[in-house]
């Protein structure tokens, strides 16, 4: 089966501060949108865009998951895009 259009995903995560290396490790990986450090419940965002769906699967049980300085994550799949880079989408 393949998937008729890109997956969009954003994972929510909580890092470890002593984990170090993350930074270097997600431009290695090639984290397509982006990546925030950011305030709240979690402690850092990333945006990505895959392929397919099976891409977005990969990418959290191989690359994701064993990055050291991860403790937790979430995944939110994009359903539906309105409005992205001040741009209304159809």
């Amino acid at each position: 089966v393949t998937d008729p259009a890109p997956t969009r995903a954003v994972f929510p995560g909580i890092v470890d501060p002593e984990g170090g290396g993350l930074r270097p490790t997600l431009d290695r990986v090639g984290v397509r949108y982006g990546y925030y450090l950011v305030t709240g419940e979690d402690d850092i965002v990333i945006k990505a865009q895959f392929a397919s769906y099976k891409d977005l699967k990969n990418f959290i049980i191989k690359t994701l998951a064993p990055l050291e300085g991860i403790i937790d994550t979430k995944t939110m799949m994009v359903v539906t895009t309105y409005k992205e880079n001040g741009k209304i989408v159809e």
